[in-house]
């Protein structure tokens, strides 16, 4: 993977001071938090000069105070006894880019400055704040590791299947050519499970290269990422391909300052990493941290934060708004009581008993519990995901990481868990490229029927990118022909289409199957090759009655939600209407139909049964058309959401059901059905949430015949974006 330093994901973990206890569920957003103290470095406050003022320290004065090249800075220095001064960026990086950053933000003017130990700070800080040659000044507030020790007797890493990475290891272990930089207490550089895939680093606390561990934390964080794994010894990293960049800003206390914490974020995105993972934090918000933060972001980073572990309010850096928060749970799924809460929570991942990689005393490996251990884990998965997709934007990395969350606590995004406990598996999968196509098509034709096609809709299971595919026929079938183009691009947004022919008069009567065999070069394809099975059934004649198999189109929404008919439907409900045309299905004529606020139209008769089942069936209801059978709750009914219908021309009649409530949780469903004078149907997806229980597809009167779509998870893709259209010839 070839990536300038502007790519980096930044994770920020916060480690605990705890006293263990019990660990419990909440499925409501608590009060608001209380807020820790804040603690400063004695004698040391941090001054961002205004653009075009470049101090140069000139030495000290007979008093020891500093000297330097401008008049307004001398005379602060002599009145509040400033005894030196140090830039915090020494050196610009040389990528053009991060260089042209890193000067527009002036990350360059930032110095700290110090005084005597014992000096009231409120004063000197006022004063220079006060200079207008000064944009902020403020204290280096202190941050710091929190770790607890736990029973060496627990049983190693529930984390890593809780999260079901040994199923996301089916996809990626990690590639060596992402790189999770570990801003910590330093990392154990002779480790087993560590040496050989290290980076060059740095020592902010002691100015040197050698960033070795002399206190533990950095260690075990680093090991949960990416430690060595499949070798026979010690525990499993999530990302164990990946390369780790130790970064040391924490001393042997497990405490450093702020604009330390700030140089190591700043070296790290400048440096070629691509996920920094801060085992650190503070309860205090800080310009020069936010900035830091804000500039690795600038550069394609995505930053994240564990919330704090005393069950508090969520601290700093995981509070700014570009820094996804991490919250940790236990292996019962719940909230560790020690994580902090609040809305800035984005999601949680595993941080209670956790095993791995340790430096002190001797020990090797030990178990700890903190929101600094679920962070990691997250940080593992950020590289995971670059392995797979290198071309992901961070604000990709991020959704994804997000949007695959299993929801915990109450539901949707709560103040607990955010988005929920993250799924390395899921979000592989989202990741990942996958061939995303019906299994199946088919063609019914007559003598009087003239030669047709198909279009195959060719989508990509991935939530980002683009994947290249091609297709094949059986060279030994001369009724069946595809494209061109034989091959192309499939993106979210943008599927690819083939064209698919038959020719009756080739095959001559009777039934006749093939297959399309799609592949794809792409490396990393969930399910490359896949086969399409075609059918061609021709007779002597048709009975005027719905294709066995299922047309797919792109479609085009039609929005009715202006100027309609608003339908009143109630919970479990149903509503007959008129219709503008006559309507032919399953060889019956209507004029009218029923609507159900479950998702469903049918014939002659209403229903209002809201557990849905797979098709076709005997049992009610029957002579239906199935857009999206499930328990739906309008808001008539307590719900939320509108259906309407209304006739769109003399040849069209559509229903909507417009961001109607699923029952039991938080989703809404956007779909409609479009009725064709030619009797032909379509059904349109817009907006779905959940697809895991529905019924699509039609069925005639007696429940004998039909033709199924999708029936609770199985069936061919449903998707947003979606058209299928049922035809009769």
């Amino acid at each position: 993977m070839i990536r300038i330093v502007a790519k980096c994901v930044t994770l920020v973990l916060l480690v605990g001071l705890l006293l263990l206890g019990s660990v419990t569920a909440h499925a409501a957003d608590p009060p608001k938090p209380p807020s820790p103290q804040v603690e400063f470095v004695p004698g040391e406050i941090i001054v961002k000069f205004r653009a075009r003022v470049r101090p140069q320290a000139l030495g000290t004065d007979d008093q020891g105070r500093l000297t330097t090249d401008l008049p307004f800075l001398n005379v602060l220095s002599a009145r509040h006894g400033v005894t030196g001064m140090d830039m915090m960026v020494k050196t610009l990086p040389a990528e053009p880019r991060a260089r042209a950053t890193l000067v527009r933000k002036g990350l360059n003017r930032i110095y700290k400055l110090k005084v005597d130990e014992k000096a009231d700070l409120a004063p000197v800080i006022k004063a220079f704040k006060s200079s207008p040659y000064v944009e902020y000044a403020e204290p280096n507030y202190i941050a710091h590791v929190f770790i607890t020790p736990n029973d060496p007797y627990w049983s190693s890493q529930w984390g890593m299947t809780k999260i079901e990475a040994p199923a996301a290891w089916d996809i990626t272990t990690g590639s060596d050519s992402v790189t999770i930089a570990i801003v910590d207490t330093g990392v154990d550089l002779f480790h087993p499970d560590i040496s050989g895939k290290l980076a060059s680093g740095y020592d902010f606390v002691n100015d040197d290269n050698t960033p070795q561990d002399d206190h533990g934390h950095g260690t075990h964080v680093a090991g949960i990422a990416a430690a060595k794994t499949d070798n026979s010894t010690g525990v499993a990293g999530l990302a164990w391909g990946a390369e780790i960049m130790p970064v040391k800003v924490l001393d042997d206390y497990g405490n450093g300052g702020y604009e330390d914490v700030a140089s190591g974020i700043i070296f790290a995105a400048n440096n070629g990493a691509d996920i920094i993972n801060l085992s650190l934090g503070g309860s205090a918000s800080s310009s020069v941290l936010e900035e830091a933060v804000e500039y690795a972001h600038d550069l394609g980073c995505v930053i994240v934060a564990a919330t704090g572990n005393n069950n508090s309010a969520v601290n700093y850096p995981a509070r700014y708004p570009e820094v996804i928060a991490v919250a940790a749970t236990d292996s019962n799924d719940q909230r560790a009581s020690f994580s902090n809460y609040g809305p800035e929570v984005d999601v949680a991942a595993p941080g209670v008993n956790i095993r791995s990689t340790y430096w002190w005393g001797g020990s090797t490996y030990e178990w700890m519990n903190g929101t600094s251990q679920a962070s990691p884990h997250v940080a593992g998965l950020a590289a995971l995901i670059w392995s797979v997709n290198p071309d992901l934007s961070n604000t990709q990395v991020e959704s994804i990481i997000k949007q695959t969350a299993d929801d915990l606590g109450a539901a949707g995004r709560d103040n607990y868990y955010g988005f929920g406990r993250i799924n390395a598996r899921r979000a592989l999968e989202a990741t990942a490229p996958s061939l995303d196509t019906p299994t199946s098509m088919g063609f019914l034709a007559d003598p009087v029927t003239d030669p047709f096609s198909q279009t195959l809709r060719i989508g990509n299971g991935a939530m980002y990118g683009t994947l290249q595919w091609s297709a094949v026929e059986n060279p030994d079938v001369t009724w069946l022909s595809i494209g061109p183009p034989t091959s192309g691009d499939a993106s979210p947004p943008s599927p690819g289409e083939l064209a698919v022919s038959v020719d009756k008069d080739v095959a001559g009567q009777g039934t006749h199957s093939t297959a399309i065999r799609l592949t794809s070069p792409d490396p990393y394809i969930q399910n490359s090759p896949q086969d399409i099975n075609v059918t061609l059934v021709y007779t002597s004649s048709i009975e005027r009655t719905y294709l066995p198999l299922i047309t797919m189109n792109a479609g085009n929404w039609i929005d009715i939600t202006a100027d309609s008919t608003i339908l009143s439907l109630g919970d479990d409900d149903a509503q007959r209407i008129a219709l503008p045309f006559d309507f032919r299905f399953y060889g019956t004529t209507y004029n009218e139909l029923w609507v159900s606020s479950n998702g469903l139209v049918s014939f002659a008769n209403g229903y209002t049964t809201w557990a849905n089942g797979c098709l076709p069936s005997t049992s009610t209801p029957n002579n239906a058309i199935y857009a999206f059978w499930d328990d739906l709750r309008p808001a008539d009914g307590g719900g939320g959401g509108t259906i309407y219908a209304k006739q769109v021309d003399s040849e069209t009649f559509v229903v909507e059901w417009h961001e109607v409530s699923h029952y039991g949780s938080s989703g809404h469903e956007t779909f409609e059905i479009i009725l064709k004078q030619d009797d032909t149907i379509s059904l349109q997806y817009q907006a779905l949430s959940s697809i895991s229980s529905a019924t699509v597809g039609v069925e005639n009167a007696g429940g004998t015949a039909a033709q199924q779509y999708w029936c609770n998870g199985s069936g061919n893709p449903l998707y947003n974006g979606l058209s299928i259209e049922f035809t009769t010839p």
